[in-house]
């Protein structure tokens, strides 16, 4: 019995530990049940800070780090491979950083804004555009992945042989 108060205490915390609500920005309802019903009234403000020599936006309200520095200003494009690779490899301030996951590239999308819809203050270096997450389409083997569109915030599956913009991400998974 006490095994399995543990294991369902367990799960329950895992399960939970991205069920916080972040502020979207959307403010207007548009149907019962959106964002703009919940999130005007409710939900995590958003905190970042930016350190502009390195190109790095820190995200307080997820714990969170954001590349925001590509060489010579041109944010990279790839497949979906090579962008797993391009962010192991990253050596910006340090190292750790990763592709960010479907649910980690949607915290930072600003539904107030479009073209990018994103933050601008902070992000100052985005595409409107797609960019990949790490998340495959239903099972890891599979040929499509999930990417984040920066002109609207919707996100949408892509094959992974597709070019989509890269924006890495390091800390809590």
């Amino acid at each position: 019995m006490f095994k399995s108060i543990i294991v369902i205490s367990i799960t329950f915390l895992f399960s939970c530990a991205e069920s916080y609500v972040l502020k979207t920005g959307q403010t207007v309802e548009y149907k019962t049940g959106d964002n703009g019903t919940y999130h005007a009234l409710t939900g995590v403000e958003r905190s970042y800070s930016r350190d502009n020599i390195n190109g790095i936006v820190s995200d307080h309200s997820t714990n969170l780090q954001w590349q925001d520095y590509y060489e010579e200003g041109k944010i990279y494009r790839t497949d979906w491979t090579a962008a797993n690779t391009y962010c192991t490899k990253l050596h910006l301030k340090g190292v750790g950083w990763r592709l960010p996951t479907r649910y980690e590239l949607t915290t930072i999308v600003d539904y107030s804004q479009s073209h990018p819809a994103i933050n601008t203050t902070f992000f100052q270096v985005t595409a409107s555009g797609t960019y990949w997450s790490s998340t495959s389409y239903m099972k890891p083997e599979s040929a499509n992945a999930w990417r984040t569109n920066f002109n609207d915030g919707g996100d949408y599956v892509s094959k992974k042989e597709n070019v989509n913009f890269v924006r890495c991400v390091r800390g809590a998974k």
